[in-house]
């Protein structure tokens, strides 16, 4: 996260370093510049980035924080991720870590994390570029297989700038199921129990193990349970195995896997 982004040399040498870890999410959020937003992010390191197999790139225009983290360590910093910032500036910062030996350090370092994916994820923010990894599955034992390649989702970078909120961050799946030999992708599914990754099913929205822990259930019919089937979200309580995509979600699931056989008394 940094307002202004031009990539030194040294910077892209250790990015590239992932650039083959398919399920290695870079998130890119960049700001400023409103009548120029290129300025902040220019096509050269747009095209960079876009090399990568799993990505999001996220225009805020009011954007002033520089943040750089994973789900294990953050720094939050004066720092822009510019080369000149890097080279000649004098630069301050603080950094977390969920691995520190100070207690009092784990929770902030969430806390910093959980706020930057609020910021991802709201929707006023403008979503530039969605790449996402497909793989096969085995629909046997609900398991990823093997990695196909990535499709772009959504792209609206372009050399004037000028972008618009169309879309979500959240409107997008973290990964795509391969269907067929024509080369298309469908959205995987998540467990509404534990939220692992399977196959998309809407008749069997459990993972192997939770399967199982659900028929042994005496009262499973009523079980509901904490996560939404097509988007991986929580659900609150509100899926269940009869019932496993939320009301707000079902018009997307069943334009993209339907159309579902319901009953005249189901709640959709």
């Amino acid at each position: 996260m940094s307002p202004y982004i031009a990539l030194s040399d040294d910077i892209k040498k250790l990015l590239r370093r992932h650039i083959n870890k398919e399920q290695l999410h870079i998130i890119i959020i960049f700001g400023k510049n409103k009548k120029q937003p290129t300025n902040s992010l220019s096509k050269k390191d747009f095209d960079f980035f876009s090399q990568f197999p799993f990505v999001s790139i996220i225009y805020v225009p009011n954007l002033h924080a520089k943040y750089y983290g994973n789900d294990s360590e953050s720094v939050v910093t004066s720092m822009n991720l510019l080369e000149s910032s890097i080279n000649k500036n004098i630069e301050f910062g603080c950094y977390f870590s969920h691995k520190s030996n100070i207690p009092s350090l784990v929770p902030e370092d969430a806390n910093v994390y959980d706020y930057a994916h609020r910021i991802v994820e709201h929707k006023a923010n403008n979503v530039i570029y969605i790449k996402r990894p497909c793989f096969t599955y085995d629909a046997n034992n609900y398991n990823r297989n093997k990695y196909i390649g990535s499709y772009i989702l959504y792209n609206q970078y372009n050399d004037r700038g000028e972008y618009e909120n169309k879309v979500q961050f959240t409107d997008f799946p973290p990964q795509l199921e391969y269907a067929d030999n024509n080369n298309k992708y469908i959205y995987c599914g998540f467990c509404i129990r534990c939220c692992k990754e399977i196959h998309f099913d809407i008749n069997q929205p459990y993972c192997p193990k939770c399967k199982t822990d659900w028929e042994k259930d005496e009262e499973k019919e009523l079980r509901y349970e904490e996560y939404d089937h097509f988007t991986g979200e929580p659900s609150c309580g509100n899926t269940c195995k009869k019932y496993p995509i939320l009301k707000r979600n079902f018009k997307k699931a069943n334009d993209i896997f339907g159309p579902f056989e319901l009953n005249k008394n189901d709640n959709y």
